[in-house]
């Protein structure tokens, strides 16, 4: 095989293992999102979404009765989990939103709140988790390119 060949072969790797680490990631992250969420309702918690936009404007679920938690992190997650699916490398981001009205008042808390800020330092975790897991992805890119 030719060089050119292997290289191109070495590329199309990447991106197929790089896809897969962001959607490990953004899953497991998006998980403790979701569990991290108060649960009244369960409303809140069953409304988290992504999209390969920044528009995120799908309409939230509408929740008459309160759900349980395991129902409404299950509604959450398979929308995150189909949002995943349609993810590609070279999409520009992705957006995680919650569309129910009160999401903002919930993250930003009040006094009587210790949970707040949870989303904000759960991206930050993503964020990091992201760069660790592709750097040691570029590191094993460039360590196989170096044997050849």
């Amino acid at each position: 095989m030719a060089f050119s060949d292997q290289m191109n072969k070495l590329a199309e790797d990447f991106v197929i293992e790089a896809e897969k680490v962001i959607k490990e990631v953004v899953f497991r992250n998006m998980e403790e999102i979701v569990d991290g969420t108060p649960k009244d309702t369960g409303n809140l918690m069953a409304n988290w979404d992504l999209a390969k936009d920044t528009t995120g404007e799908r309409d939230p679920i509408s929740i008459k009765s309160p759900i349980e938690r395991g129902v409404a992190k299950t509604k959450s997650m398979n929308r995150i989990t189909k949002g995943l699916s349609e993810y590609k490398v070279g999409d520009e981001q992705i957006t995680i939103f919650n569309n129910v009205r009160y999401a903002e008042y919930v993250e930003e808390g009040n006094n009587n709140q210790r949970n707040s800020g949870w989303v904000s330092r759960q991206a930050i975790v993503m964020e990091k988790e992201l760069v660790h897991a592709l750097n040691k992805l570029v590191n094993k890119l460039y360590a196989f390119s170096r044997r050849r």
